[in-house]
């Protein structure tokens, strides 16, 4: 776990990061992620597209699955 924190914090100063991006599931394969860990990423994943952030926090809003 260690490794994913100290790769994640760099990029991600001060804020707390959501224990399913640094951990695993038992089987490794649960393609699921926690809300927390999806805006966690929103950030990232519009610089990294050059996509408007609010863009991003939509579509996650939109795709969002409840429990």
């Amino acid at each position: 776990m260690a490794v994913n924190v100290a790769r994640l914090q760099p990029d991600n100063p001060g804020v707390s990061i959501p224990v399913d991006l640094v951990t695993s599931s038992a089987s490794g394969l649960d393609p699921h992620i926690s809300p927390a860990a999806a805006a966690f990423q929103i950030p990232r994943v519009a610089r990294q597209r050059h996509v408007n952030v609010e863009v991003v926090r939509q579509l996650v809003a939109v795709h969002q699955h409840g429990d």
